[in-house]
């Protein structure tokens, strides 16, 4: 997969199996150094990448991992993972119908999210990936994936990256002021 946009915030985004990796592209600052994310699926392992630092950290999973995780399965019963997942209002969950998004197939679902209010997604049929959320004003989506093989390493902290410690999601390259 290549770039997604939740928002202004601008990644790359690759996908191999039960692996991911997030490059943010926008940083703010602009002078923000290059920093990566990887992924692990199945067991919520998170780690965090100063790329120019060659330190990496091991953070606690993002609030919105299920989004992640939830539809990698059955694509045609998504409402059953649904609610379980989001912890939202599962009864509530229906199939809309075929859609397109960037070309792609895809399932559309409604649901209500966050106090109660309507939420959509769109699953890709032949990746089994959320492609869209909307919930109000807010959301994400994909665009320009490229489907293609990944080479493994992509996917594990490069050798020589020293490891550091981070209680809050975050890590700092610099001496603390």
């Amino acid at each position: 997969m290549d770039t997604f946009s939740a928002g202004k915030v601008i990644a790359k985004m690759y996908l191999a199996q039960e692996r991911m990796r997030i490059e943010p592209q926008n940083m703010t600052p602009r002078n923000a150094p290059p920093i990566a994310y990887i992924m692990y699926l199945n067991t919520q392992t998170q780690f965090m990448l100063l790329l120019r630092e060659r330190v990496y950290a091991k953070i606690p999973p993002q609030e919105n991992w299920w989004m992640y995780t939830a539809f990698r399965g059955d694509v045609e019963n998504v409402c059953r993972t649904w609610g379980k997942a989001s912890h939202s209002q599962s009864d509530t969950c229906r199939k809309v119908g075929d859609d397109t998004i960037n070309g792609r197939t895809a399932l559309k679902y409604e649901g209500h999210c966050s106090q109660g209010q309507p939420c959509f997604i769109w699953i890709d049929r032949r990746l089994r990936f959320m492609l869209k959320w909307e919930n109000g004003s807010q959301g994400e989506e994909l665009r320009n994936i490229q489907e293609g093989s990944q080479p493994i390493n992509m996917f594990e902290v490069p050798p020589g990256f020293k490891s550091v410690q981070s209680t809050t999601g975050t890590i700092h390259s610099g001496p603390r002021h």
